[in-house]
């Protein structure tokens, strides 16, 4: 059993303002913990939690992440806003948690500040221990959205001891993760056995008789997380008579009676605020559903006052006091939902605030499948307007996104078609977010490398990435001892997950720059590439520069001097073969002025030059 009551302890889990309302008492779910650490200590970085609708996935990992309050960051999407699936607001609240586990107080809305100028100082912080992050709800995102959280998420997965629980199958998890990074399924989570359910009983009233325990298990499919939950909450508030006529009447929906409670008062507008409550996406104040609804402001407050049992006013908002009854609502009121749509639509097009027009209305035209209206108000100033003012590419995504998909009527809609095609298009290369070579190389030139690594975290590609850390390697001089050493693992990691054979010429340029730095790793890039290149002579030239390197090192190491030779086997040109003989002969045997002397017997400038580079 464990006690949620009361506890007001600051830290992650407390400033996860997704976080989902947990009872008092809940049953434990400590076997399904312990066996997440025990995987996480075990290697695995991402694990993929499933179960039936209602078994207590959500609640598990609620759980869990309070359980690890210290190092676990988290973020709960319950299916009921989009707003939720907004990167930047994805961002914000993990920003918000790290803080504390980094120490230093975030200004979240600070254009600067993103994720990947945290892992230097995650990384830090979570040297010796693991950081979990645990994520609900991300299992069936739309399309529209996946791009851009799988970037914003990105930087996270270059943490060495970063780890992640998310709900849903590996197979639906996958598009959200960087390539080389692997998920794994752990144990479905199962319903509640009957001993469970008998303790849990017990804690809220100990005057319960086992044949009350027993039907109530019974009524809740045999320890079905969510029916227990609404069977406890019936039994807190109704007593257990209620309980013993749904057994008898073999009742199934223990709503009834609170729907056929909103048919009794024949009011309509009462239908439509409950309908509002469980449908609106967008924060719901009194004026606000006055507004929508179209009622005087006495009408608002009776309506309102009508519902006490069932819905709250919580810092200033309207809301339902139960999930489980707002998820009841939603299937039960489906009939209400485009009526709901409409009505907020007629609200908002006749707000005087643009950002709240351009984030709510294309969803709602979406949704009542008003395609003309939305590739009409979808116009290029009004997407230019809305980017300028969320500064977030996330944004224009979504709206190419919903632009594409509205133009169904071709004929109708060409221009319209191919001018969301073309801006979906550029967003999406936009959002890989390259950085240049120049860019990394004047941070280091201006002596900022950890600016210059912490850019490099948000570079999409894996090779753009790696190749990016190597120039940072090979030119950075004012790297910390801590900040070298996770340049490194992050080089090492990247070198084993690209895959080099498909692209060949990237490969090559990764190979040279990889050289100075690791001389083994430049080596395996090259036989991988060897395979599938059709350049044999950049290939050779390449194992010539590795095969004088070694040699160059093996003045004073004979293990080198045995790699020297064994990679001077791998190159296929006779000439530069005997070439590579020969210099490395001269660099064992001559001091630099013979080296320059014999350098000038070569027949030709180009071999000359060849020739001084080794």
């Amino acid at each position: 059993m464990v006690n949620c009551a009361n506890i007001q302890l600051v830290n992650m889990y407390s400033q996860s303002d997704t976080r989902p309302r947990l009872r008092a008492n809940i049953i434990s779910r400590e076997q399904y913990l312990n066996l997440f650490e025990e995987k996480f200590k075990d290697g695995d970085k991402v694990l993929c939690v499933e179960g039936v609708e209602g078994i207590g996935v959500t609640t598990t990992l609620a759980l869990f992440a309070k359980s690890h309050g210290e190092n676990c960051a988290s973020y709960f999407n319950n299916g009921w806003s989009r707003h939720l699936l907004n990167p930047h607001t994805i961002k914000q609240s993990l920003l918000q948690q790290l803080s504390l586990f980094v120490g230093t107080k975030l200004d979240l809305y600070e254009s600067g500040v993103s994720l990947a100028s945290c892992i230097y100082k995650l990384s830090k912080a979570s040297k010796n221990k693991l950081l979990y992050f645990v994520f609900d709800g991300f299992n069936n995102i739309p399309t529209e959205h996946i791009d851009s959280i799988k970037a914003m998420l990105l930087p996270l997965f270059n943490l060495e001891n970063a780890r992640f629980l998310f709900s849903g199958t590996k197979e639906e998890i996958k598009e959200l993760l960087p390539e080389g990074i692997i998920a794994r399924q752990t144990n479905e989570i199962l319903r509640f056995q009957l001993n469970d359910v008998k303790d849990y009983l017990e804690s809220i009233n100990p005057d319960l008789s086992k044949n009350d325990v027993d039907t109530i298990y019974k009524l809740s499919d045999k320890g079905l997380a969510r029916k227990l939950a609404i069977l406890t909450e019936k039994l807190e508030t109704e007593g257990i008579e209620i309980i013993r006529q749904y057994y008898s009447n073999l009742v199934e929906d223990f709503y009834e009676d609170d729907y056929e409670w909103i048919a009794s008062l024949g009011d309509k507008n009462i239908y439509l605020l409950m309908a509002l409550l469980a449908f609106c996406e967008r924060p719901l104040t009194k004026d606000v559903v006055k507004c929508t609804l179209k009622l005087t402001d006495d009408a608002t407050i009776e309506i309102i006052g009508k519902c006490k049992k069932y819905i709250e006013e919580k810092d200033g908002l309207i809301v339902l006091r139960s999930d489980d009854y707002k998820k009841y609502l939603r299937d039960r009121l489906a009939s209400y939902k485009i009526e709901i749509e409409l009505l907020l639509i007629d609200f908002i097009e006749k707000s005087n605030d643009f950002g709240e027009q351009f984030e709510y209305l294309p969803a709602l035209y979406k949704q009542v499948k008003n395609n003309k209206t939305l590739v009409d108000y979808l116009t290029s100033d009004n997407v230019q307007h809305y980017l300028e003012e969320k500064k977030s590419q996330a944004a224009l995504n979504e709206q190419c996104e919903y632009g594409y998909n509205a133009c169904s009527d071709f004929e109708s809609q060409a221009a319209a078609y191919f001018r969301f095609a073309i801006n979906r298009s550029v967003s999406r290369e936009i959002e890989k977010n390259e950085l240049s070579d120049e860019e990394i190389e004047a941070l280091i030139a201006i002596g900022d490398d950890e600016k210059a690594f912490a850019l490099t975290q948000n570079v999409f590609l894996l090779e753009e990435r790696l190749k990016c850390l190597l120039i940072i390697a090979q030119a950075g001089m004012h790297l910390s001892d801590s900040m070298n050493k996770e340049l490194n693992t992050q080089i090492e990691t990247l070198a084993e997950v690209i895959d080099y054979a498909h692209i060949p010429d990237k490969a090559l340029e990764l190979a040279k720059l990889m050289m100075p730095i690791n001389m083994q790793k430049a080596l395996d890039i090259i036989d991988k590439v060897a395979k599938v290149t059709k350049d044999q002579q950049q290939i050779d030239r390449l194992y010539t520069a590795i095969s004088l390197s070694y040699s160059n090192e093996g003045k004073a190491d004979d293990i080198n001097a045995s790699k020297a030779d064994i990679v001077s086997t791998r190159i296929a040109d006779e000439g530069l073969k005997k070439m590579a003989s020969v210099m490395k002969q001269i660099m064992k045997d001559s001091t630099a002025q013979q080296v320059v002397a014999r350098m000038k017997e070569l027949p030709t400038a180009s071999s000359q030059l060849y020739f001084l580079r080794y």
